[in-house]
């Protein structure tokens, strides 16, 4: 399970609740949007534009992408994983293919 707050973002194992949480950090904003891709990657995206993947174990992060559409307000992942979607708060929308 992965949950935000503020500019951050954590990710909790539901199968060991005793195991420390991973901390998900580097967005300067708040954080809008949480999802999971599969092979243990986590997606969040944030006001401050930008969308991360990162590494679910570990926390480190693996990839950003800043289309330069504004705050980004939502987000999701395809049932399958391989394409994800951000969208901002005036409307724009990006899809692109995820190759993690």
């Amino acid at each position: 399970m992965c949950v935000s707050f503020g500019h951050r973002a954590a990710v909790f194992r539901l199968d060991d609740p005793g195991a420390p949480r991973v901390k998900l950090r580097g967005h300067r904003q708040q954080v809008r949007a949480v999802g999971f891709l599969p092979h243990g990657t986590v997606l969040t995206a944030a006001m401050d534009g930008t969308v991360r993947l990162w590494d679910a174990d570990t926390g480190t992060e693996q990839r950003a992408f800043d289309w330069g559409i504004g705050k980004v307000r939502v987000a999701a992942v395809s049932p399958d994983g391989t394409l994800c979607a951000a969208g901002s708060d005036d409307g724009r929308l990006v899809v692109w293919d995820v190759d993690v």
